[in-house]
Formats: structure tokens, C-alpha cells, sequence
């Protein structure tokens, strides 16, 4: 069942409401857009932003609690009027795009320091077990399957050249389709490291962070989107979740949890231009590429409406989930 009951107006009325509140909100979230834009942070160090979304929400009538779920940058935001009625919900950003699992492993290699031009036989070196973990992981990479990726970079390196580096750090994500297979994969890096630190004698410490799951995507849900994108005048491909991916992203936990899609909205940028690159990050501050969101959030915003009092729609997109969840019993990730 829906969590409202079925108000008298009608969608055109609905889409009329929204597309005016969203109109007359826009050079606010403009502001708010070049605010966080001008000044970016690293992940995990979004103070700034967290307090100007913070401060804008406030000032929209929301509750937000600031540091939620014991992460200092997180806060979490209810609408006056979902308190105790709605049933609170997080999704992102084609229409149902998928995305594969991505885990962390992070190795730290200890020594034991000496001058490297009197007694280098005393020490035992921790860049050695570095590179050797290293190469161990390239010569890896050409025994794994094409839904599968490994890319690391080190963390901390000696700086000087006469003595016997006795500490260096280095991290390794490690994408597969699946959480489930994934864990295999990971397992076949570990040893890699491990046997760097073997080879030389050095010892080795290795943190796994959460695993960030594969994303499962809510089909009724992604075609609802597009049925309202598409009656705004954008019109989206209905995106695949068999198509060739290798981005990973923590929506794919949420979706584990509730029923979730990830679309992927497009900006104006030049056909050399791609996602995490300079060109692509100063076309997500230009006043187009903030139009194009904030149809978007209209989109979104009608796709909630729908869901909230559309007796057959919300019970479809919960039997989609439950399906999901049976399919994939054995592959969920501890949440």
C-alpha cells in the first residue's frame, strides 16, 4: 500500500506546482551550486558544502541533523511534512543505470631502517615489498576477467635515498560485478601483498574498507523517471544493466536496502570530455549544466509523487525490489 492517501488534484496540476516552486528556487540553488563548486573539497572533508546544503535546507523549513550516522560530513534532512507520514527514502542520479562492486585494501609495510651506504644488509626494506606487492598485482591483472578491475596508487614513500626505507603504505581498489565474486578477486590481491612482505621479510598490515555493493536496479522505478523526464520535454534512454560498467558507487548499498535507480542526466561539454577530468568539472559549473539538473529534480520530484499515491506503482517497485533480493540472497552485503 501507498503511505497517502490519493489527493483530489491531478499530475498536470502536480507538475505545474513543481516545475514553479523548483523555477522560483533556482538562482538560490545557483548560489548554492558555485558555492560548493568554487571551493572544492576532498571525499570525506566536505565541510563547507555539508554546511551551505545544511544552512540552505534550514532555511527551507527542513529538520537536519548535521554529522549523522557518526560521519562528521553527513547530515540527514526531513521535510516538515514527512514527519511521522513518509517513509524516508535516499536515491541519486540514463534512466537506470547499473553499477559493480568495489572494495579497498590498504597495506602497510614495516622494516627496519639502515645507512644504505655502510650496512644495507642490516636493514630490511620496506619500498622492496612495495614494488614487489606491486608487480605481484600487474602480473595478476592478466589472468582477470573483463568485468573486473585493479588500480592502486602509494600512499607514502621514502623521501630520501640513503637510507633503507623501513615504512611505505599503498592502496588498491579492487571493481567486480558482484559483492559475492568480488570477494575472491580481493582475496587474490591480498596474497599479492602478502607475499611482497614474505619475499622481503618485512611485516605487513592490511585494512579492507566497507565494500561498496553492486548496484541493483529497480526497473519500475528507472521507467517511472523516464515517463515524467520524458513528459518534460527529455527524453531518456532507458539505460542496461548489462551494459559494459565498471564505475562503483555507495548507491549501490542503498539499493541492497530500499528500492533505488541511478540515471545519469546529461551536460554540454566537448566530445574529448569525460567524467573526473578538468574539462568536465568546469562544465558542471556553468548555468546550463545547472538547468539541466534542476529539470532533473522535476523529474524526481514527480517520480516521489507517484510513488507516495499510486497504489500499484509503489506496490510494483516493492515486488521488483523483494524479486531482487531473492535473486540475489546469497551476494547481500552486510549493510
Amino acid at each position: 500500500m501507498t503511505l497517502l492517501s490519493k489527493p483530489s488534484f491531478q499530475i498536470e496540476d502536480v507538475r505545474h506546482t513543481i516545475n514553479s516552486y523548483i523555477r522560483d528556487l533556482s538562482d538560490e540553488l545557483y548560489t548554492l551550486n558555485q558555492l560548493i563548486h568554487d571551493e572544492p573539497e576532498k571525499a570525506f572533508h566536505e565541510f563547507k558544502a555539508q554546511t551551505c546544503i545544511s544552512d540552505f535546507l534550514e532555511s527551507q523549513g527542513h529538520s537536519v541533523k548535521r554529522g549523522a550516522y557518526n560521519l562528521p560530513t553527513s547530515f540527514e534532512s526531513v521535510h516538515p511534512m514527512a514527519e511521522d507520514q513518509f517513509y524516508q527514502n535516499s536515491t541519486t542520479e540514463t534512466a537506470g543505470q547499473s553499477s559493480i562492486a568495489i572494495v579497498d585494501l590498504i597495506a602497510e609495510f614495516r622494516g627496519t631502517s639502515a645507512r644504505a651506504s655502510a650496512n644495507p644488509w642490516d636493514g630490511v626494506n620496506a619500498l622492496d615489498a612495495l614494488v614487489a606487492s606491486y608487480n605481484n598485482i600487474s602480473m595478476l591483472r592478466q589472468q582477470i576477467k573483463p568485468d573486473e578491475r585493479i588500480h592502486g596508487f602509494i600512499l607514502q614513500a621514502p623521501k630520501i635515498t640513503n637510507s633503507i626505507p623501513e615504512y611505505t603504505k599503498v592502496k588498491f581498489s579492487i571493481r567486480r560485478s558482484k559483492i559475492n565474486a568480488l570477494k575472491k578477486l580481493s582475496e587474490h590481491v591480498r596474497h599479492c601483498l602478502e607475499a611482497g612482505g614474505l619475499a622481503t621479510g618485512c611485516e605487513v598490515e592490511i585494512t579492507e574498507d566497507l565494500a561498496y555493493a553492486d548496484l541493483w536496479v529497480n526497473d519500475p522505478l528507472c521507467s517511472l523517471f523516464k515517463v515524467h523526464m520524458d513528459s518534460l520535454g527529455i527524453p531518456l534512454s532507458p539505460g542496461s544493466k548489462h551494459d559494459n560498467i565498471s564505475g562503483s558507487t555507495d548507491m549501490g548499498n542503498v539499493s541492497h536496502a530500499i528500492p533505488g535507480l541511478h540515471a545519469i542526466i546529461g551536460i554540454e561539454t566537448s566530445p574529448e570530455t569525460f567524467p573526473h577530468n578538468h574539462a568536465f568539472a568546469e562544465a558542471a559549473g556553468t548555468r546550463e549544466a545547472h538547468l539541466k539538473i534542476l529539470e532533473a529534480a522535476k523529474g524526481k520530484a514527480l517520480m516521489a509523487w507517484s510513488t507516495i499515491f499510486d497504489d500499484g506503482i509503489f506496490t510494483e517497485i516493492q515486488r521488483h525490489f523483494e524479486k531482487m533480493g531473492e535473486k540475489n540472497s546469497e551476494d547481500k552485503p552486510n549493510l
